[in-house]
């Protein structure tokens, strides 16, 4: 795996699973973690900024596939509002 590549696994995957199992633990309130899977409106890829620090790469859909298929996560796919969630 090239460092890049290992460099973004580590900066996005971590802390998603992270919040994933804290999720699980406190009973898993409300309706799970939003988080993007089109690059409408830019949710996907890009710089971050002074703003926004954290932005997921392109490549977060392909990692979320790879959870479910683990079957660590579950996926509820619903219409787009264009309302930006942020991410906690």
């Amino acid at each position: 795996m090239r460092s890049n590549y290992r460099h973004t696994l580590h900066k996005v995957l971590i802390p998603f699973v992270a919040n994933l199992m804290h999720h699980y633990l406190v009973g898993s309130p409300g309706k799970g973690i939003p988080v993007p899977r089109s690059n409408m409106d830019m949710a996907l890829g890009g710089k971050g900024n002074r703003y926004q620090r954290f932005v997921f790469p392109g490549s977060f859909p392909k990692m979320l596939d790879a959870l479910c298929a683990l079957q660590f996560a579950e996926q509820t796919l619903g219409e787009y509002s264009g309302e930006v969630v942020p991410v906690v």
